[in-house]
C-alpha cells in the first residue's frame, strides 16, 4: 500500500548530510487513502505561458516569518500530492534542559493525531481518511516533527487538523498513550535499544542527549509544563512542499496564530559534555512483531567515539559522513545490487571473512553541538572478545593508513547519489525543508553539500578518525549473556594507536 511505501521512507535512517536525523519511533500512527486510479482526478493545473525561468523560480523554497514569531517555509513541486506538517524545536534534548523532566516530548508524539480539544480520536482519523491523507509524528533528540501527506485540493482541512495535533492534543488520552508507549519499548528490536544505550554510555545517564527518551513515571503536569516551556511560536516552523506559499501563509494565520502561546525567549542550545562510560543491559532476545525469532542467544554491542561538533560544522560532517559509507556494513546476509554497500569496508574486511559475525554496521548520531561515529556488531555471546576485537581493528584500519583513490571516489558516489536520490521524495524534501530551517534559519544549497564531499581528501578521513580515537570509546551492550564481554579500559586499549 502507499502507506506503507511511505511509512518506510519515512523510518529509514538517511544520510548524515541531510538535516534529516535518524529513527527514533515510538509510536506512530499512519492512515491513508489515495484513489486507485490518477485519471479520475482533474488534471493538475499549470500555466505553460510561463517561462521556465519563472516557474524554476516558483519551485525555490520561500520563507515568511509571522508577526507571532512562528516561520513558514515551503517548496512547490507542481504534484497531485502535498506534505505540510509542522517541526518544533521541543526534543527530548530541551526538556531534560529546560523543564529538567523526562518523557514528555515522547507523549508529545503519542498524543498527536489522538484526537484534539476539538474531535475525538475516531473522527480526526476518519476526517484524515476522507482526505488522502497519511499522518506521522517523531520525537528526536532535538525537535519533534508533525507531517500529513495528503491530496492537494484538501491542504485546508489538513492544516486545520495539523493546528489541532499540534497546539490542542486531547490530555485526556495521556494515560493510554502511556500505556501504548510502555508496549512499543517492550518490542524494540536489539539493535535499537543498544543505539539508545550507546547515547547513555557517551553522554551519561541524566544528560540532554544521554536521558531516556521514555519514562514511565511522567505525569501529566510535566507535559503541560513542557509543552508551556518549549511549545513557543519562535520555535515553530510550519512548512509544505507542493503547496502555494501565500496559500500556506494564509491557512497558517488562519488555523495557527490564534491559538499560539507568547514567545518564551528560551536559550536555544543546550549544555552536553562527552563523558565515556560502558552501559550494559542484560535482557532476552526481543520478540520484535513482524521478525524472524532468532531461537540463538545474541550479544549486540555498540562502540563510538565523539567528534566535538554537528550539524553546524558541514565540512566536518561530510568527512565524517564519508567514513560512515566507507566503513559501511549491515548484516551477514543481503541480496546485493547497487547501493548494497558490498564493497564497503565492513563487508570486505570483517562479514566476508567471519562467518559467525552476525551484522556489523557503521553509525553516526549529529546534534546541534555534538556527534558520535561508531559501529554496532552482533554475535554469540562467546564471540563477544572477538566480536569487538574485528570492530577496533576496522577503525583502526583507517586512522593508520589512508584509503586507496578508488575507495574513496567509490564512498563519495554512494554518498552523493543517497542525499540527491533522497530529496526526489516528496517526504522527504519536506522534511530535510524543516528540519534545516529549524536548525540553521536558512537551507544549505545542495550543490553546497556535493562540493563539501568532492572536497574531502584521503588525508583528511585518515585525520578525522585518528583525532577521534585519542578519546577513549563509550561502550554498550545488550544480550542475555554478557558475562563474555571485556572491560572498558581493556576495550579502549585495543583500539589505541600506540
Amino acid at each position: 500500500s502507499r502507506a506503507g511505501r511511505n511509512k518506510k521512507i519515512m523510518q529509514r535512517t538517511y544520510s548524515p548530510m541531510l538535516k534529516v536525523f535518524g529513527t527514533r519511533r515510538v509510536y506512530t500512527r499512519g492512515f491513508a487513502a489515495v484513489p486507485a486510479r490518477y485519471d479520475m482526478l482533474t488534471p493538475f493545473e499549470f500555466d505553460s505561458s510561463k517561462s521556465l525561468k519563472l516557474a524554476k523560480k516558483e519551485a525555490e523554497e520561500r520563507v515568511t516569518t509571522l508577526n507571532s514569531g512562528i516561520r513558514v517555509v515551503s517548496q512547490e513541486t507542481c504534484t497531485y500530492m502535498s506534505a505540510i506538517g509542522a517541526i518544533v524545536e521541543a526534543g527530548s534534548a530541551y526538556e531534560v534542559s529546560q523543564c529538567g523532566s523526562r518523557g514528555a516530548a515522547v507523549m508529545s508524539e503519542g498524543l498527536a493525531w489522538s484526537g484534539s480539544l476539538k474531535r475525538d480520536q475516531r473522527q480526526m482519523l476518519h476526517e484524515a481518511d476522507l482526505l488522502g491523507g497519511y499522518l506521522h509524528c517523531n520525537t528526536q533528540r532535538e525537535q519533534i516533527l508533525y507531517c500529513i501527506d495528503l491530496l492537494r485540493e484538501n491542504i485546508a482541512p489538513g492544516m486545520e487538523l495539523l493546528a489541532e495535533s499540534v497546539l490542542m492534543p486531547d490530555v485526556a488520552q495521556f494515560d493510554n498513550v502511556k500505556e501504548a508507549i510502555a508496549f512499543s519499548r517492550s518490542t524494540r528490536s536489539q539493535d535499537q535499544i543498544v543505539r539508545d544505550l550507546i547515547l547513555t554510555a557517551a553522554y551519561g545517564p541524566n544528560s540532554p542527549l544521554g536521558a531516556s527518551l521514555i519514562n514511565p513515571h511522567v505525569t501529566v503536569s510535566d507535559f503541560l509544563r513542557y509543552r508551556g516551556t518549549l511549545y513557543s511560536p519562535d520555535r515553530i516552523v510550519i512548512c509544505g512542499t507542493g503547496v502555494e506559499h501565500d496559500q500556506l501563509v494564509q491557512y497558517t494565520e488562519n488555523f495557527f496564530e490564534p491559538f499560539l502561546p507568547p514567545q518564551a525567549n528560551l536559550t536555544k542550545e543546550y549544555q552536553v559534555q562527552y563523558t565515556p562510560d560502558a552501559v550494559l543491559l542484560h535482557g532476552e532476545m526481543p520478540d520484535v512483531p513482524g521478525k524472524a525469532i532468532d531461537k540463538e542467544d545474541k550479544v549486540r554491542i555498540a562502540l563510538a567515539l565523539e567528534l566535538p561538533c554537528g550539524w553546524h560544522n558541514l565540512n566536518t560532517i561530510a568527512i565524517l559522513s564519508l567514513v560512515q559509507t566507507l566503513l559501511g556494513g549491515g548484516d551477514s546476509f543481503s541480496a546485493g545490487g547497487p547501493g548494497k554497500g558490498m564493497y564497503s569496508r565492513l563487508y570486505t574486511d570483517v562479514l566476508n571473512y567471519n562467518s559467525w559475525i552476525d551484522a556489523a554496521e557503521a553509525f553516526v548520531h549529529v546534534h546541534n553541538t555534538s556527534s558520535l561515529l561508531g559501529i554496532s556488531a552482533m554475535s554469540n555471546p562467546n564471540h563477544a572478545t572477538a566480536l569487538i576485537d574485528r570492530v577496533c581493528t576496522a577503525l583502526q584500519q583507517i586512522a593508520r593508513t589512508q584509503v586507496t583513490a578508488q575507495e574513496l571516489q567509490r564512498a563519495k558516489n554512494m554518498l552523493k547519489c543517497n542525499v540527491l536520490s533522497q530529496l526526489e521524495s516528496r517526504l522527504i524534501l519536506f522534511e530535510d525543508l524543516a528540519r534545516q530551517y529549524a536548525t540553521f534559519g536558512h537551507r544549505q544549497p545542495v550543490t553546497d553539500m556535493l562540493q563539501a564531499i568532492d572536497a574531502v581528501s584521503a588525508a583528511d578521513v585518515q585525520n578525522l578518525v585518528a583525532n577521534l580515537m585519542l578519546k577513549p570509546p563509550a561502550f554498550a551492550a545488550h544480550g542475555p549473556d554478557l558475562s563474555h564481554l571485556p572491560s572498558l579500559s581493556a576495550i579502549a586499549s585495543n583500539l589505541s594507536l600506540s
